[in-house]
């Protein structure tokens, strides 16, 4: 089939179509693969949210490419409403996290997603988590150059 739309393309226009596959979009001169054993992760704390943490698996965010993050929430942390400019890919590693939307904490209608679980957040949505019920670890990938903006 792909082939088809290939031969397609290329007749209809009368140039070829390329494509890029997602695992090419590793950094530039990269060429081997990268891993993190979990006992080398090097979690910092986040200034904005007592009892979280973040630590950076793949890049660091800053640059147009793929990057990871990898946080962990002690019990009762909240992270306060925030916005990302891009869309991030969560998935709940450990514990069940609440979120939420809309500038204000509201725990009256927090969502929980649980260990397995995963969801979008789109880009520039203000949202704000909680590890109401115990500890959580989530892991996020979204693709940079990104940053966190705090809703007053």
């Amino acid at each position: 089939m792909r082939l088809k739309r290939l031969a397609i393309a290329i007749i209809v226009t009368g140039a070829p179509v390329i494509s890029t596959p997602i695992w090419a979009q590793q950094p530039t001169g990269t060429s081997e693969i990268k891993t993190v054993d979990s006992g080398d992760i090097k979690y910092k704390p986040l200034p904005f949210a007592p009892g979280a943490e973040t630590a950076y698996l793949a890049s660091d965010g800053k640059a147009p490419e793929n990057y990871t993050i990898r946080v962990r929430l002690r019990t009762d942390a909240k992270i306060p409403p925030h916005t990302h400019p891009d869309a991030r890919m969560i998935t709940v590693l450990s514990g069940d996290l609440f979120i939420g939307a809309g500038a204000k904490f509201d725990p009256d209608n927090a969502t929980a997603i649980r260990t397995g679980g995963f969801f979008v957040m789109p880009a520039g949505l203000v949202h704000w988590s909680w590890a109401k019920s115990g500890e959580v670890v989530y892991q996020e990938t979204g693709t940079g150059p990104t940053a966190t903006t705090m809703v007053k």
